[in-house]
């Protein structure tokens, strides 16, 4: 599927959703912040050696690869425990990301109902811990703040779909819906970070982060025999082109 890319930025660099095409120079004098920073928490090893997610690796290698692609530093965060998460997400609510248009966090671990995550000793929650505290940095107001999380919601397997959030500019991407497992393969990664690398690498140079995860949602949900399809939350009120900042 195309979309349509139109060209148009606001002051902090991003395409409103009723905008019209105006001047090259007023587009040009708009587009001046950084790509989007990302960091990559990535629970592959626990201190339960039987909760070890094998595979999870080749999940960040092909996240580096396509958020480099365009031109996004990125930070992988490996084996963290709860104290070291909370401590990374401090860190990020009191940064200046006032020359970035973007903050992308992705999450790869086991996973539980209500946004439970599991740190390499013990649980943590998206929401309090890692969402809440980084909606107090003011320098990320208005800009995107994107949520991947490749990690189950529950622990059934079922062929249904459904999916809360504060503040505007939010985008949370959980690869499976509340309640429900989330797939992954020791050879190959998990169904939904590498469908979102490969779509991401082919369309986000043009099309908004959304319209890229309706496209994951459907491919997901067709590869899978419609037993696992991402949900994806929303408040974002402008649409966020990664290629725009290369």
């Amino acid at each position: 599927m195309d979309y349509q890319d139109t060209n148009e930025y606001d002051a902090h660099g991003f395409l409103p959703k009723s905008s019209s095409i105006r001047s090259t120079s007023k587009v040009n004098s708009l587009k001046k912040l950084s790509p989007a920073e990302v960091y990559i928490f990535n629970h592959e090893k626990f201190d339960n050696p039987k909760k070890e997610r094998h595979g999870s690796d080749k999940d960040v290698k092909a996240l580096e690869k396509a958020f480099q692609k365009f031109k996004c530093k990125v930070k992988v965060i490996t084996d963290a425990s709860v104290n070291e998460v909370k401590r990374t997400v401090n860190d990020l609510k009191q940064a200046n990301f006032e020359e970035h248009s973007a903050l992308v966090i992705v999450v790869l671990s086991h996973g539980n109902r209500n946004d439970k995550i599991m740190g390499r000793d013990s649980k943590y929650s998206l929401n309090d811990d890692v969402l809440f505290p980084i909606l107090l940095n003011r320098t990320l107001d208005g800009k995107p703040k994107i949520l991947i999380v490749q990690a189950c919601k529950g622990h059934m397997n079922s062929r249904v779909r459904r999916s809360a959030t504060y503040c505007s500019e939010v985008l949370k991407c959980y690869s499976a819906l509340e309640g429900f497992v989330s797939r992954r393969n020791v050879e190959t990664g998990t169904i939904f970070i590498q469908t979102f690398c490969e779509i991401f690498e082919k369309m986000g140079k043009k099309n908004h982060i959304e319209a890229i995860m309706t496209e994951v949602r459907k491919e997901v949900t067709k590869l899978t025999d419609n037993r696992q399809t991402p949900s994806v939350t929303s408040t974002m009120t402008r649409e966020y082109v990664f290629g725009n900042y290369m």
